[in-house]
């Protein structure tokens, strides 16, 4: 019987840290995986444990329609895909680490995953959708001062995602 309260408070406690350093689900799970079989982990799924990926991918696209990226363009789908690298794998170099491993993914080029992004970032601030900008970003963006960088855009975008919505 105590060995049993014993593993409980170890969990309470693993659990309490995992909640301040803000570990996903996703995260978790892989971390349980490498101490238990593969069906553990199935059940463990099935029982309604939210997924958090499909959760992050359907905020950031809600965000990107608001802020006015077409949906049609090329740079829509590399900002989605970046900033859910972004938000769970943290910082890193666009240029050396993030449009590499997007190029790679989707069959192109670092650069023209770079200048279609930055393109997709235009269309959207040329919309003029600047309250919209203002709501996501606060005082950081300033339509005197021209359209946000890409880096500044997918940090801000995950950082508004971090500290707001999940």
């Amino acid at each position: 019987m105590l060995e049993r309260e014993n593993k409980a408070e170890n969990i309470k406690a693993i659990l309490e840290e995992c909640r301040k350093r803000e570990v996903t689900v996703d995260d978790l799970l892989c971390v349980i995986a490498k101490a238990m079989d593969e069906k553990s982990i199935k059940k463990i799924e099935n029982e309604g444990v939210k997924n958090t990926s499909k959760d992050i991918e359907y905020e950031i696209t809600q965000i990107l329609k608001e802020i006015g990226v077409p949906a049609h363009i090329v740079g829509y789908d590399f900002l989605r895909i970046g900033i859910t690298y972004i938000w769970k794998h943290g910082r890193c170099s666009l240029t050396k680490t993030l449009y590499p491993s997007i190029a790679k993914e989707q069959k192109t080029t670092p650069t023209k995953v770079e200048r279609a992004i930055r393109h997709a970032i235009e269309v959207a601030w040329d919309r003029g959708k600047t309250k919209v900008f203002e709501e996501y970003f606060g005082y950081s963006v300033n339509p005197s001062r021209g359209k946000p960088t890409n880096s500044e855009f997918i940090y801000m975008i995950v950082d508004y995602l971090n500290y707001n919505k999940i």
